[in-house]
């Protein structure tokens, strides 16, 4: 939010929100004993001074004119709603500092699409205030509507307030006064503190489309908003839960996760109402309630998330629809509860309809997909429960459905990586520790940030989104990120904070909507996760059915925002020559990707300074892709404190040979490695020997009375780089010694179609 630099008095901030100067409004004064007000026009309040030696406060609506002075006025009195305000003390409990009340206003102000007209520092925090147009009551109705307004708006406050770990005071009624600018705070007589407002930068709110507003946000009108004009005929309290669930209530309750209605909000305002009307009817246990209320936000989470248009609950949505249900269904009598659940002829927990079942098992909250925990039933007014991982659901809630395939539109692949990472998919890169996996990772998020891949995004600049927890940022991403030659504008650290302000880390799927609407905001074309595993919360990484709970939400970010997410794996100490085998934890993890791609030691490389990166799994594109290889030399950044060292890739030499054969390589044992070392040398010397060119069938000869395979003599062929053709008639295979690399050579190129082998920088 910005704010004028412009003061106010309290004249000034009543203009503000559109009081007319024809308009009476309250001035109240507190000293040592009760409060006291005078009534005045606006006009009349022109140029008054203010008293500073006592605690002075201003009512925010206007008042009818004529009334006596004495007590602040009530709201019968009130002739019109002037603003919305939110009172933010700096106090234990409530805010900790005025940044802290800030963040609660601005977010207040982009669900309005507005900001304040005007802020006040009260001394002890901060009072904020949105104008409404002015609309004067013309009946008995406009007064409690204008109040029930009021209470959502409450509502809605109270709910941000938490979300930010703070508490608001309670100014949600139509007589309400407030600290008056102009005047000194002196609650503490002996510190007192003046009273400032300064003017904002928002703008008149019409009440059409604030009731709009707080409907979008979830604060809807509860049947309890508007008491004067709705009496409660079965209080809440007098509701009690049933030992057995009725057929019908089992019935209702499985239907949610096949509904598909096209005006999704009213939908589950009906249902949450039909929900209480079992719950008062006495036709449901406490644990399905639970679990009913769990079943219901779920599947709103998933129609709001998968039918258009597409958006995320908003803030307390599905609790206010609850509440409201509840609120409903009290206002309605037997009859009209019976109706609302379709007149059964009988809704309790005996045989409804004769058919002679057993009892009634337990309702199990479904989730789109996957199930939810049984959890303890909250009351009326509780906040539905969140999201956690569960047992499988009972067989017979099971569902299958079919789609002609006439109905599905095929799609290509757009490639963010020709060939090799595909946007909208999960992609694993995996490698032991220490071999380069994380330098490749942000090589590849630099070039993204160039638009310097080869693929459809090559000369379109993307952001990168980086959700980091092994490395620090400032000692070693970013030097990666600088050594590659990244655009620093384009890469965004991911973070989650707590209400306390404290990282709490990035946790599957439990911050999947926030993750996504971050990357349509900077427009993000990558997400890597570093490494994945500790982004999946409590979930057992070597849980398959926990492990695609995680997953799968995430690959539907993936596709809805058409962003490429690589997720970075250790490999495990099993020694198998299958690279999707090595991958440590479930076998899920490799399932859910669509691409994985592994980083290795060069097997025939004495001196472990040459890795290859290699695609051994590939379902969206050619499974015998090259070979790459890549060493990493030191690279220097220049801090404010010094050089920081990193490490560059150095891209090299495409391999022709195919992934698994560098695995089966890749995986001999030391001895193994030894032989084949000693043979390297033997052949070296041998092919000198012979004048650097010999006959193969010669060369196997000889290595056996030397004591070495003919298995060991071709890798050793290849360890040192010996070349072989055939020639002659009839045709014969020689083996023959490389020829010398000029010294001026360059050491190796990036893959085909990049920009740059080191840091992405032209050679």
């Amino acid at each position: 939010m910005s704010t004028a630099l412009e003061t106010l008095d309290t004249f000034g901030l009543l203009r503000a929100i559109g009081v007319e100067e024809t308009e009476t409004v309250s001035v109240c004064r507190k000293g040592d004993g009760p409060m006291t007000a005078r009534f005045i026009t606006l006009a009349e309040l022109h140029g008054k001074s203010i008293p500073t030696d006592c605690n002075v406060f201003h009512g925010v609506n206007p008042v009818r004119p004529g009334l006596p002075a004495g007590g602040r006025g009530t709201a019968a009195d009130v002739t019109r709603i002037a603003a919305l305000v939110v009172d933010l003390d700096i106090k234990p409990g409530a805010c900790r500092d005025l940044t802290h009340a800030q963040s609660v206003i601005d977010e207040l102000s982009r669900m309005l699409n507005c900001g304040p007209v005007a802020v006040v520092n009260s001394g002890h925090g901060l009072h904020a205030y949105w104008a409404l147009e002015s609309q004067p009551f013309q009946n008995d109705s406009d007064r409690p509507r204008a109040q029930a307004l009021l209470r959502r708006w409450g509502r809605l406050v109270r709910h941000v307030a938490e979300k930010h770990g703070a508490a608001v005071d309670s100014v949600f009624d139509l007589a309400r006064v407030l600290r008056s600018p102009g005047s000194m705070n002196v609650k503490d007589a002996a510190h007192p503190l003046p009273v400032t407002a300064t003017a904002g930068d928002g703008h008149p709110l019409d009440l059409a489309e604030l009731d709009d507003l707080l409907n979008e946000w979830g604060a809807v009108e509860l049947p309890e908003d508007l008491a004067a004009l709705d009496e409660v005929v079965c209080s809440p309290d007098t509701w009690t839960f049933a030992d057995q669930t009725c057929i019908y209530a089992r019935k209702l309750i499985d239907g949610w996760m096949t509904d598909t209605p096209q005006a999704r909000h009213p939908w589950l305002l009906s249902q949450a109402t039909r929900l209480a009307a079992l719950h008062a009817h006495g036709c449901i246990t406490q644990t399905d309630h639970a679990a009913a209320r769990q079943t219901l936000s779920e599947r709103f989470t998933w129609l709001v998330a998968h039918r258009e248009p597409v958006r995320s609950p908003h803030l307390a949505e599905v609790a206010e629809a609850l509440s409201w249900g509840v609120a409903r269904a009290a206002t309605m009598t037997d009859q009209q509860r019976a109706a609302e659940l379709g007149n059964h002829p009988h809704l309790s927990n005996a045989d409804p309809f004769g058919t002679g079942l057993p009892p009634a098992p337990p309702v199990t909250a479904v989730t789109a997909g996957s199930t939810a925990l049984q959890l303890p039933a909250p009351t009326p007014d509780t906040p539905p429960v969140g999201v956690a991982p569960a047992a499988q659901s009972d067989e017979h809630r099971r569902r299958l459905t079919l789609t002609p395939a006439s109905a599905i539109k095929p799609r290509r692949t757009v490639w963010i990586w020709e060939g090799r990472i595909a946007r909208g998919t999960l992609a694993l890169l995996a490698g032991r520790e220490g071999l380069g996996k994380s330098t490749v990772a942000y090589w590849i998020a630099a070039r993204v940030t160039r638009g310097e891949l080869p693929g459809e995004m090559r000369g379109t600049p993307a952001g990168v989104l980086v959700c980091a927890t092994e490395d620090s940022w400032e000692q070693t991403i970013l030097p990666r990120l600088i050594a590659a030659g990244a655009d620093l504008d384009r890469v965004y650290r991911v973070e989650v904070l707590n209400a306390d302000d404290i990282h709490v880390g990035l946790s599957l799927p439990r911050d999947i909507h926030a993750l996504e609407r971050s990357a349509r905001d900077v427009g993000a074309s990558l997400l890597i996760l570093d490494p994945l595993t500790s982004r999946l919360g409590d979930n057992d990484t070597h849980k398959d059915s926990e492990v695609r709970s995680a997953l799968e939400p995430l690959v539907t970010v993936a596709e809805k925002s058409n962003m490429a997410i690589i997720g970075l794996m250790h490999h495990n100490k099993s020694g198998s020559s299958d690279p999707l085998q090595l991958v440590m934890g479930s076998r899920a993890f490799t399932a859910v990707a669509r691409s994985v791609h592994t980083v290795v030691l060069d097997p025939d490389d004495e001196t472990d300074s040459i890795r290859l990166f290699g695609t051994p799994k590939n379902n969206l594109g050619r499974t015998d892709l090259p070979v790459l290889s890549f060493t990493i030399s030191g690279y220097a950044v220049e801090t404010d404190d010094g050089t920081a060292w990193t490490g560059a890739i150095n891209w090299g030499d495409e391999h022709k040979e195919s992934f698994s054969e560098v695995m089966s390589r890749a995986s001999d044992t030391s001895t193994d490695r030894s032989a084949v070392g000693e043979a390297a040398d033997w052949l070296n010397d041998f092919l000198i020997s012979e004048g650097g060119i010999a006959d193969s069938a010669e060369i196997k000869r000889a290595g056996s009375k030397a004591g070495h395979s003919y298995d060991a003599l071709k890798r050793a062929r290849k360890r040192a780089r010996v070349e072989f053709r055939s020639e002659g008639f009839p045709r014969k295979t020689v083996w023959l010694l490389p020829i010398d690399t000029p010294a001026d050579a360059p050491t190796g190129s990036a893959p085909p179609g990049t920009v740059g082998a080191t840091g992405g920088s032209n050679p």
